[in-house]
């Protein structure tokens, strides 16, 4: 990353930007990552997908577990109680239309992940 764009991102991340400009950046940003993806040829697009799941799958689950629980774990409890649903869900939450609240979401999600893991009555789980 170049030294102005680091620059631009501190600045951003101070609050020192204006939005319009941070906007402006971004679709700049965007037309480039469009550009270098080749986004207007099927036939690159698809070839770059099929990279990029390779090398997916090559890939670890997790890239530096240990950075990610460190900053996770930086954060004091207070703050997720906050700013999480009672039921304290924090990877994601599933916002149907009617659902209208964060419990409701985080509920949703949870549901949803009952759901995939085939979890039924009676069964023991932990």
């Amino acid at each position: 990353m170049s030294l102005n764009t680091q620059r631009a991102l501190n600045w951003v991340e101070q609050g020192l930007m204006p939005d319009n400009i941070i906007r402006t950046g971004i679709r700049r940003l965007l037309k480039q990552r469009l550009k270098d993806i080749h986004a207007s040829d099927l036939e690159k697009v698809t070839a770059l997908k099929s990279l990029f799941i390779e090398s997916m799958n090559r890939a670890p689950i997790a890239l530096s577990p240990d950075k990610a629980n460190e900053q996770h774990y930086e954060v004091p409890a207070q703050f997720y109680k906050r700013v999480l649903g009672k039921h304290k869900k924090y990877s994601c939450c599933y916002w149907d239309n009617e659902t209208t609240n964060l419990d409701q979401a985080e509920e949703n999600a949870l549901g949803i992940t009952c759901l995939h893991a085939d979890l039924v009555d009676d069964q023991n789980i932990l």
